[in-house]
């Protein structure tokens, strides 16, 4: 055995298995800066002239090394916690920060170790700068020179920022707890913004209390820079307005903003974090306090690109009022809020987020448990936006509930000019606009979207179950109105087709169609109306094309868990004659069938699936290897599969010299290789597996014939 082993054995090198190719995230970028040095820093080390370049021991603090740092500096940064030291040079600001500098471009990397300066780890090597919620974590200003930061491994946590109490100006303001870019911009990766709170200036002596923003993150700008963020996780962070004997101030971005600022973000997740307006005792009529997006505010840039969003759970909150004759703050993006920009969203999940309008006299406005636009041009390309709501405030008098609406989306524009949103393979699942309690009631609207004085095209989309309760129903799913401006109206409207609209049930008794056109125009085609107490409203003359009303919901996976995907027999399958889009919510691509099928998910059945194989045994004939996995299906039942190969030295099955074998969800494939009928080489072997009721798979076998073997590192080869 040992003599064939070292003759003629074909050693699997990279064992069977399914190839998965992935997209590679690409970010514009400023040009690379050359580097100058490096400096290392330690909590080992000593802060001393000349520390942590070369041979020489690291420094202690970051803030040291930043200071001994400049333009094209990198400096590495060894595991632990990092705090306030009193040495930043930023003392003008009424915030110190942990670290500081302006007029640098510099590269700060963590997650190292005193014994390992080559490679960083910032998950086995925590390296965090701590602000003890007493002091800011990062700020970087752009004063005279362009100023930009990259940092990568960081957790930055427990920072705090405090505008002065000097109303609403900029001085009342405070922006960035956990970090703070100012007229500059970062290139961030693989960090963590945890528990930094952002806080407008307070005082009971001024009218109108100072405003919070972003608070992990600030980008304040112009810049002359593209911020990037990769890899980010915001969690647990709140941006807070002041308090005044009037009004409390606004917020805006609890987990972080951007305002003039290009951004390009991708695999990003925020969540618990939050936005609130400043309460007041006072009347706070007409201006209280808002929070403006929970998890994100963006504003005032044409070109934001935002891909793998994961945003859950976060808050927008508005303020609460005391006085006799006062007005609950607006709760508004509970997810995202943009103004004034150009946003693209793709490959995102927005779920289970609020918008909650303060209480008062009168109750405050909630909008948007998802997402917000206002004077803005959005593109959503496969975005799930599940399960948001939007509260508005009840009554603490005898007046009326906030107004409520758009729980998934609100599309506005206020200024008569022309914006846009575009959605393609969308999907708004339960969500839900609930109108405040108590007091009297007002419009609510748009369960899923309220699309004032904007237009809107939808396409490929499902929306499903989406809710108005405890008042009026305009628009179960979706609503579109007209937006009061300077001299009239303007009417907004809804281009919907290749689209599933099932399940907006309620019991009031007008007004309650799952599509309504209230004051607008728009075009239907291709759409399934299904299980809805009204399908749609709309003008007269309102183009409607192959449009399709029944009794039946579409025939969903499973409503319960948010699977909105489709079963074999949902009445919607190759009802989209004519689309030409090519892929669906998952990218999975269209048509699969004779057409493309309606709504968000193409029906693809289940999938075959093979486990990872692992190498398993030598056969007793000495010159054949053998290799066994089990197969199953991703959904579905059990399923009977065919495996086939047309290469004459690989066998199938535990004996014997076929190429073809049968089997049952579970059972192990046994593939074998014959190197007595090959050359020395490298081989790649295919298997297809096939079945009646799942799709297929390949799988890859890779391996090397080789005339001699010193060692073998595979585990479990005995004999």
């Amino acid at each position: 055995m040992d003599a064939i082993l070292h003759k003629f054995i074909s050693i699997l090198l990279c064992v069977a298995m399914l190839t998965a190719v992935g997209a590679m995230n690409v970010f514009a970028s400023s040009p690379t800066l050359p580097q100058l040095k490096t400096i290392r820093v330690s909590g080992a080390g000593t802060d001393a002239t000349g520390c942590g370049n070369g041979v020489v021991a690291p420094c202690k603090s970051i803030q040291y090394a930043v200071n001994l740092a400049v333009t094209g500096d990198t400096l590495l940064v060894a595991a632990g916690i990092y705090k306030f030291n009193n040495i930043d040079p930023c003392n003008a600001l009424s915030n110190r920060s942990v670290v500081c500098y302006w007029d640098k471009q510099l590269t700060i990397l963590g997650g190292y170790t005193d014994a390992n300066w080559n490679t960083s780890d910032p998950v086995a090597n925590l390296t965090a700068i701590d602000g003890e919620d007493l002091y800011r974590g990062v700020a970087i200003l752009g004063i005279s020179a362009p100023t930009s930061l990259r940092m990568e491994g960081f957790t930055i946590q427990n920072g705090r920022a405090v505008g002065k109490p000097a109303g609403a100006t900029y001085a009342g303001h405070a922006f960035g707890a956990g970090m703070w870019a100012s007229k500059s911009f970062v290139n961030l990766k693989d960090m963590i913004f945890n528990n930094n709170t952002t806080a407008g200036g307070s005082s009971l002596n001024i009218a109108t209390a100072g405003w919070a923003f972003g608070g992990g993150l600030a980008i304040e700008g112009p810049s002359s820079g593209v911020s990037t963020l990769e890899n980010i996780t915001f969690s647990n962070n709140q941006a807070i307005g002041g308090s005044g004997s009037g009004s409390g101030g606004n917020s805006e971005g609890g987990g972080f903003f951007a305002g003039e600022a290009a951004v390009i973000a991708t695999n990003i997740t925020l969540t618990n974090n939050i936005a609130k307006g400043g309460d007041t005792p006072g009347n706070a009529c007409p201006i209280p306090g808002s929070g403006y997006g929970g998890a994100v505010a963006l504003t005032k840039h044409a070109n934001l690109q935002l891909s793998n969003f994961t945003v859950t759970d976060n808050q927008a909150i508005g303020s609460a009022a005391a006085g006799s004759n006062s007005c609950g703050g607006s709760g508004i993006g509970a997810a995202f809020w943009f103004e004034n920009a150009t946003i693209h969203i793709s490959d995102s999940l927005i779920q289970a987020n609020q918008a909650i309008g303060g209480v008062g006299t009168s109750g405050g406005i909630a909008w948007a448990g998802g997402i917000y636009t206002e004077k803005a041009n959005l593109i959503l390309d496969r975005v799930k936006v599940i399960a948001n709501t939007a509260t508005s405030g009840g009554s603490s008098g005898a007046g009326q509930a906030g107004t409520v609406g758009g729980a998934g989306a609100y599309l506005s524009s206020w200024d008569g000019a022309d914006y846009s949103t575009t959605m393609t393979n969308c999907l708004f699942a339960d969500n839900k606009a609930v109108m405040g309690s108590p007091g009297g009631t007002r419009n609510g609207a748009g369960g899923a979207i309220y699309i004032l004085g904007t237009a809107a095209d939808i396409t490929h989309s499902t929306f499903v179950n989406n809710q108005l309760e405890n008042g009026p129903s305009l628009g179960q799913g979706i609503i579109v109105n007209a937006a009061p401006i300077a001299g009239g109206l303007k009417p907004g409207s809804l281009n919907l087709k290749y689209s599933v609209v099932t399940d907006h049930r309620n019991s009031y008794p007008y007004n309650n169609s799952a599509v309504e056109i209230f004051i607008g125009s728009g075009s239907l085609s291709y759409i399934w109306f299904g299980n809805n107490t009204s399908d749609m409203k709309t003008p007269s003359g309102t183009p409607l094309d192959h449009i399709t009303t029944s009794t039946d919901s579409a025939g969903y996976l499973d409503p319960a868990t948010y699977d909105y995907h489709l079963q074999a027999d949902s009445p919607v399958i190759d009802g989209a004659r004519n689309s030409s889009t090519a892929v669906d919510l998952d990218q999975a691509e269209r048509p699969v069938g004779l057409a493309p099928d309606l709504g968000a998910y193409e029906y693809t059945g289940p999938t075959l699936e093979i486990e990872k194989p692992v190498l398993y045994l030598m056969t007793d004939t000495d010159d054949v290897i053998s290799l066994v996995t089990p197969i199953s299906v991703n959904t579905g039942p059990e399923t009977e599969w065919e495996a086939t190969t047309d290469l004459n030295w690989v066998y199938l099955g535990e004996s014997g010299t076929s190429q073809q074998i049968t089997g049952h969800t579970g059972d192990d494939l046994t593939i074998r290789l014959d190197p007595a009928r090959i050359p020395l080489a490298s081989y790649v072997a295919t298997v297809n597996i096939a079945s009646n009721e799942a799709n297929p798979t390949v799988i890859t076998v890779n391996f090397f014939k080789v005339d001699e073997v010193s060692k073998i590192y595979l585990p479990g080869i005995s004999k």
